[in-house]
């Protein structure tokens, strides 16, 4: 899947990893605010948590276009690989299975990514 899908299951990985640090930052931000909160007597305001990682457009739009032009041949060229790596069909038949499920994942978030950090192209 990485050989005919890689640069959008990177992209997947690579934004949800960053997402993961930066939501970590601000509750671990979160907590040194309420640390300090806690021993003065006045509340100050908390910053704002940033809404995650910025998704540049000019990375992402040939990754939308790729995958509209492409996803049917990928689809039938995955599925020439698996089932002539596999003789047992029924073998062949349930890794397929795995692997366009694994697809519809990225995929999904792929396109949730896309939504959510480039909300002009949506």
């Amino acid at each position: 899947l990485k050989e005919r899908m890689g640069p959008m299951i990177q992209l997947v990985m690579e934004v949800e990893e960053a997402a993961d640090r930066s939501k970590h930052a601000s509750l671990q931000a979160q907590g040194e605010d309420d640390e300090r909160s806690r021993s003065r007597s006045t509340s100050l305001p908390r910053p704002t948590a940033s809404s995650g990682p910025a998704v540049e457009i000019s990375r992402a739009q040939p990754l939308v276009e790729q995958f509209a032009a492409s996803w049917k041949t990928t689809i039938d060229a995955i599925n020439l690989d698996v089932m002539g790596s596999f003789h047992n069909m029924k073998t062949g038949m349930e890794i397929l299975k795995r692997t366009l499920t694994q697809l519809l994942l990225y995929y999904t978030r792929f396109l949730e990514i896309i939504k959510k950090f480039c909300p002009d192209s949506a």
